[in-house]
């Protein structure tokens, strides 16, 4: 965990697959590792298939809100 909160940026590709995946467990884990990027005031970017509100896998409603909150760019 600590390595990964001094990194610049973090990118998750097709992080609605990467949560699909994770039982609640992990997801807790992704939490507290993006909470931690953004209050270093560090990047998290996800790429995803459909926006992150149709996304009923986000089993922890705080890793909904966090993964929700930021800026939202939908490329066709």
């Amino acid at each position: 965990m600590e390595t990964f909160v001094k990194i610049d940026m973090l990118l998750v590709s097709e992080f609605d697959y990467v949560v699909r995946e994770a039982d609640e467990l992990s997801q807790r884990a992704l939490h507290r590792l993006f909470e931690a990027l953004i209050r270093n005031q560090r990047q998290v970017v996800f790429t995803m298939t459909q926006e992150p509100n149709t996304y009923d896998e986000l089993a922890l409603p705080k890793l909904f809100e966090l993964v929700n909150s930021g800026a939202l760019v939908i490329i066709k």
